[in-house]
């Protein structure tokens, strides 16, 4: 498994490998940015985890809220952003979340597929990282969030339509402080 991971200004790439599933679940083989580590992993709940790098034993507790990730290390929080890779693909294409600075705007395909759901309305208020449809890609479903918040304007597809990379699915209208929730 790949993922990006953006934390303040910098990024890194993190590669996981269960090196041997019949040696533990709880030993992963970790590449950040190409330098492999050996780290045992032991959650603790639906929210923490204790893990061993080397001779060093760390406690960390996870804060998900607004499609980030607050890490607390025991002395300090980090506010990382994690991405897969098709997901880093896209950003890198289409902009990521905030990047505009403004609510609202396209929401586009970021791959070819086959609309499954739609789970919102027109006039609907949307709130970033909000899931806005469901489509199907090599078997399988991959949720559409959004961006950014805001109204939605206008809904371009339907269930069982086929997208292309880049077709537009929606339009967010700027949410105004007068809009209810």
């Amino acid at each position: 498994m790949r993922y990006h991971v953006h934390c303040g200004q910098e990024s890194f790439e993190i590669e996981l490998e269960q090196p041997d599933p019949t040696a533990g679940a709880d030993r992963w083989r970790v590449r950040v940015d190409g330098e492999e580590h050996e780290v045992r992993f032991w959650p603790r709940g639906q929210d923490g985890a204790t893990m061993l790098l080397g001779d060093a034993v760390a406690r960390y507790d996870f804060v998900p809220h607004n499609g980030s990730l607050t890490v607390h290390d025991g002395r300090q929080a980090h506010e990382l952003r994690v991405l897969s890779e098709r997901e880093q693909i896209a950003e890198a294409l289409f902009g990521g979340p905030g990047e505009s600075g403004e609510d609202g705007g396209e929401v586009r395909a970021v791959m070819p597929g086959v609309v499954r759901r739609v789970l919102i309305e027109v006039g609907a208020r949307v709130r970033a990282d909000e899931p806005l449809l469901i489509i199907e890609a090599m078997k399988m479903e991959n949720e559409v969030r959004a961006s950014a918040g805001g109204i939605v304007e206008r809904i371009e597809v339907t269930p069982d339509d086929t997208v292309e990379t880049g077709q537009l699915l929606l339009t967010l209208a700027p949410a105004s402080e007068d809009d209810e929730t």
